[in-house]
């Protein structure tokens, strides 16, 4: 199952990982690691248990869950394939992956990120990615790389927010906007998420899966409702590879103002404690 690797290549200062993919610093994960785990992971367990059943993981498959961070759909797969089956959950980042170590012992981790697969074709019944295929720089060669590690008549199954223009969201990016402008908050988006539109709408959801030789198409959409405080609130999105890119934008000084003022912002506008509705695409496919 293991053993295949390839040089990966990037432009722009890098950082490598042991499976040879450049990124660049501002987009991983391994400075957020603790704060993710702490105020967003909880965010994306219900998906992710809702992705795995939709993705038919039972008794003795063999999973593979592409960008687990820190192992919310891996934990959820490893509960329903049982002593006969096995789990593995990859991430480039060193820091999410040894949070999600301890969870569940009988999760394999490796390090390693999908547009550079370590696998030989065909080794899992079953591929998910739990809210990372907008994040690719090349969707097409890691969905391509994801179904050549399918076996025939495996299953591919990933998730996607949906847009969203809520009352905070729209609170949070305004002070943005007033520090850099509306253009350059929307490079920022594109750099950190530069598939969103393609994969929060279904019929372009729908097509990609066809582009990568699935078949056997169905996406749909499900609704979430977190509750959290304030604080609790703007931590995660300063977890999010958005703030992380609005960061090298601004630079720290603006960054700080931004993080002052967006505090302020939330103070006067929302109670403590505040409730926020956000919808999902799950995309679900067969290998022929």
């Amino acid at each position: 199952m293991f053993g295949r690797r390839r040089p990966g290549a990037a432009s722009g200062p890098p950082q490598r990982t042991p499976s040879g993919y450049h990124q660049e610093d501002w987009e991983s994960y391994d400075h957020v690691a603790e704060a993710y785990e702490r105020v967003s992971a909880e965010r994306t367990t219900e998906a992710g248990r809702d992705l795995v059943e939709l993705a038919g993981v039972g008794p003795g498959h063999r999973v593979l869950d592409v960008g687990t961070g820190t192992g919310v759909a891996a934990i959820a797969a490893i509960e329903r394939v049982g002593a006969e089956g096995l789990v593995v959950g990859l991430d480039p980042s060193s820091r999410m992956l040894a949070l999600a170590r301890p969870k569940h012992p009988e999760v394999r981790y490796v390090q390693g990120e999908a547009l550079d697969l370590p696998f030989r074709a065909a080794s899992f019944d079953l591929v998910i990615g739990n809210f990372v295929v907008s994040h690719f720089n090349r969707w097409e060669t890691a969905l391509f790389d994801m179904t050549r590690a399918l076996r025939s008549g495996g299953v591919m199954a990933l998730s996607n927010w949906a847009v969203t223009d809520d009352a905070f969201t729209k609170a949070w990016r305004s002070v943005a906007e007033e520090l850099i402008g509306p253009e350059l908050f929307r490079d920022a988006a594109r750099r950190a998420a530069p598939w969103q539109d393609r994969f929060s709408d279904p019929v372009l959801f729908e097509e990609s899966l066809k582009q990568a030789g699935l078949r056997g198409i169905r996406v749909e959409r499900r609704s979430y409702r977190f509750e959290m405080t304030r604080d609790s609130y703007l931590e995660g999105m300063e977890t999010r590879v958005l703030a992380r890119s609005l960061h090298r934008i601004m630079g720290d000084a603006i960054w700080e103002r931004f993080r002052e003022r967006a505090a302020g912002e939330f103070e006067d506008r929302f109670a403590e404690r505040i409730g926020d509705t956000r919808d999902v695409w799950f995309g679900v496919a067969t290998k022929e």
